[in-house]
């Protein structure tokens, strides 16, 4: 079933070209902000329950979704890591903890009232060219839409369809993690950890030796202390 879109009819001026944005994060949210302040209609599809994307930390892991580590620390400061319309409050520190950054998306997206143009948890399982002729294809304006975003939303189970005439993917490269192609790797190392890793709250992690391949802060930042 697809949710509807408002078009126009009869000798009404044409709809503005309809932007379909995938993905609420850090990247997503200046985009839907963008999209409207040059007067096009946008949608903005994010797979879970809130914006923040990457930022949004949750002590399990979620499928098809990135996120920080639970001592993450921002690593560049607040004024290098803000957006210049929106500058963060005097009394946030100059290197904020990841919760800090997800507040400060979280009112970046309330202030341009960016929420009411996200569709919260729903799941983008298909983006394509709109074949030739498709039903339901046009923007009622006489206009094809050239692409078709096609998916699922979890709060209901119902399937979803739009017909944009622009997608703009904000999804991050985060959310999968790229596994190095090296001989006996997986038959050779009992245990690895990577994009989804957690250790919960209170828990101390020993045994053997272990060799971190991430670099730097991150590295720091995911590997337990014996």
């Amino acid at each position: 079933m697809a949710p509807s879109v408002e078009a126009s009819s009869g000798d009404r001026e044409p709809l503005p070209p309809l932007v379909v944005v995938i993905g609420a994060g850090s990247s997503g949210l200046p985009t839907v902000k963008s999209c409207l302040e040059e007067g096009l209609r946008v949608v903005c599809l994010e797979r879970t329950g809130g914006v923040g994307g990457l930022w949004r930390y949750t002590e399990e892991p979620v499928e098809g979704c990135g996120s920080v580590a639970r001592n993450t620390m921002l690593n560049s400061s607040k004024e290098f890591s803000a957006y210049s319309d929106f500058p963060p409050h005097a009394s946030c520190p100059n290197f904020m903890h990841h919760s800090g950054m997800l507040e400060y998306l979280t009112q970046y997206s309330k202030h341009f009232d960016l929420d009411s143009h996200i569709r919260f948890n729903h799941v983008v399982e298909s983006v394509r060219r709109t074949s030739a002729g498709e039903v339901d294809a046009g923007g009622g304006d006489g206009s094809e839409r050239r692409w078709t975003v096609s998916g699922r939303d979890k709060t209901t189970g119902q399937n979803f369809t739009f017909h944009a005439d622009a997608v703009v993917v904000c999804s991050g490269h985060h959310a999968v993690p790229k596994w190095p192609d090296l001989p006996g790797l997986r038959d050779t190392v009992p245990r690895s950890r990577g994009a989804r890793a957690r250790i919960p709250e209170g828990v101390h992690v020993r045994g053997p030796p272990r060799a971190g391949a991430r670099h730097g802060k991150l590295r720091r930042e995911t590997s337990p202390s014996n």
